[in-house]
Parts: structure tokens; sequence; C-alpha cells
């Protein structure tokens, strides 16, 4: 089908440089895992104040979450970089991340406020609709601000749903996992409500769980599948079908979800890591170095050794200071 992305022949076998042939590298990308055990017996969801865990926001270096992440900003300036999107560090702002997203802070020291960590398995194991954290208009969105500024009520609202769970935490009640999902599923759904009416985003028409399962898929094989017939096939409909259902849910065809998540990875590796120009080709399992060049640049403006110089500059100046 036209617009898929394609590519052939067998993957050459690349010579990795070394630390020196690099002379100071870049680190990879750090991950961060959900801590399980922090209280002991397995709890997947955890609620902090910023100001307790300052580590977790001075460290400037870009790294990804496995979990759920929403910051309440009580106090606080300064820029929070999600997947090249900066977001405003405010009072009364909320800031919202999903798994695999690539962020970076850049704030102000004197940060206040709250963080709600959950993994996706603490709703997902309780809730019949398995896809309830992927409707939420703030999760895992590629086209609507990461980030919400509510009124002082509505902070204050949950806040006080947040200090709730905090208490319910601490004393470890046997039956305290029902009540931190009760809390946390009133405060997605709040948090949904007023993005909805602050964004003006409606849910959209149409097979929902269709196009869902195809993003998922995307997530899980972008790459190593990239043709719209093999999502297709996996997914039991036809190519055609498929294309109208991405049009109407995101307003772009199935190939350019397919595309616009191979460029995401290609920006990510390129910004955050000192893999050669080759090296990412290779790894988004491109079989030529050209063509994946010629390709960035199609689609991004710019070609791969230009869009970072900018960036590794930024590098260097902040790991100076």
């Amino acid at each position: 089908m036209e617009g898929d992305v394609t590519w052939a022949g067998v993957l050459r076998r690349r010579r990795s440089t070394t630390p020196t042939e690099r002379g100071n590298p870049m680190p990879p990308i750090k991950t961060i895992n959900f801590w399980k055990d922090k209280y002991g017996p397995e709890l997947l969801i955890d609620i902090c104040r910023i100001e307790a865990i300052p580590n977790f926001i001075i460290d400037a270096r870009p790294h990804r979450l496995t979990f759920y992440d929403i910051a309440f900003i009580d106090e606080g300036a300064g820029t929070y970089y999600l997947d090249f999107s900066p977001c405003p560090v405010a009072p009364r702002q909320v800031l919202f991340t999903s798994p695999g997203q690539v962020r970076q802070w850049d704030v102000r020291p004197g940060m206040t406020g709250y963080v709600l960590f959950f993994t996706a398995e603490f709703i997902t194991t309780f809730f019949n609709d398995a896809r309830f954290l992927e409707q939420l208009p703030y999760f895992h969105a590629s086209t609507t601000p990461l980030h919400l500024e509510v009124c002082p009520e509505a902070f204050q609202t949950l806040t006080s749903n947040l200090r709730e769970a905090e208490a319910e935490i601490t004393a470890r009640h046997r039956d305290q996992v029902h009540m931190l999902r009760a809390i946390l599923y009133q405060v997605l759904i709040k948090l949904s409500r007023w993005y909805e009416q602050a964004y003006g985003v409606a849910p959209a028409p149409g097979p929902q769980g269709l196009v869902h399962r195809f993003r998922r898929l995307v997530e899980q094989r972008f790459q190593q599948v990239r043709q719209v017939q093999a999502f297709a096939d996996l997914l039991g409909v036809s190519a055609d079908y498929l294309n109208d259902c991405t049009k109407e849910h995101y307003g772009t065809t199935a190939s350019g979800l397919i595309r616009e998540r191979i460029l995401l990875e290609a920006r990510r590796l390129l910004q955050y890591t000192d893999q050669t120009v080759a090296e990412v080709a290779y790894g988004l399992n491109f079989n030529d170095p050209a063509y994946f060049a010629r390709f960035f640049k199609r689609y991004v403006g710019a070609s791969p050794t230009d869009f970072r110089q900018p960036i590794s500059e930024k590098y260097q100046h902040s790991t100076e200071m």
C-alpha cells in the first residue's frame, strides 16, 4: 500500500564504535522501573511529595518510565520536556507521563507538590475495561497537550484526594489496595473531565477498541512490522477499514501512525544517545543508512546530523553546569 514504510534485503552487521572513538559519549537513555516492594508486600501505586524525593527531579538527564506518572505542581518554575514537547512548570499545573515516553526536567530548586505513580497492572487487573487507561485523553497523547492547568478549587480537591491516598499507604490497612484504587479512579476521572473541558477534547467516534489495539501493536512491533496490511491481518480486518478507522479517530492514516512512531524513536535516539546515524538506522531496521537519512529529512525537515547538532551542544552545556 502506498505510504507504507518498507525495506528490503538482509541487515548488515554493523561495527560498534568505542567510547574512545566517540570522545565523551552521552549515556544511554535511563529507564526507571516501578519499586514494587517499597513497602514490603507488592504495591503497584505510590504517592510522594516532590520535596521528599529531590533526586527524582534534580537529575536533569533524560529518562523514561515503565509506569504512569502524574505530577501535581504546588510551587515551582521551569520547563518539563516530554518527547520534545515543552510543558510549563508552574503552580496548579498537572503533568502527565505515560510509560515509554522520554522526559527531562529543567526546573528551579524548591519545587513542591505531589507525584502519583502507578502501573497499568494496578488498574487493568481490577477494572473490566482493559482499555480504560488508553481512553483517558491525557495518556499516550500525540496531538493534544501533556499538561493541564486547573483552577484553585480543583487543585485543592486533587490535593485532598492525594493526601487521603498518602495516608492510606502509610496506614497499611489490610484492604488498602481497594481504597487506593477507588481514590485513583476518582482522580483520573476528574482530570479527564477537566482536560476535556480545557482543550475541547471529546471521545472520538468509531470503533475505539480497534484503533487502540492497533496503537498497542504498533508500539510493540514498529521495529519489525511496517506494512499496514500486516497489522490489519493481525487485527483481523482489511487494510482499507483500518485506514478509515485511524483517519476517523486520529486524523491520519495507519501508515502515518506507523511512520510517526518510527520517527519518534529516531528522534529519541538521536537526541538522547551518542549512537551514530548508521547505528540508529540499523537499530530501527533500515538496511541503508542513506535511505534512513532521506526518510528522516523528508518528514522532520532536517537531516539526522543537523537535527542532533544543537541538541548535542545543549547536552554538553548542561553537563558542565
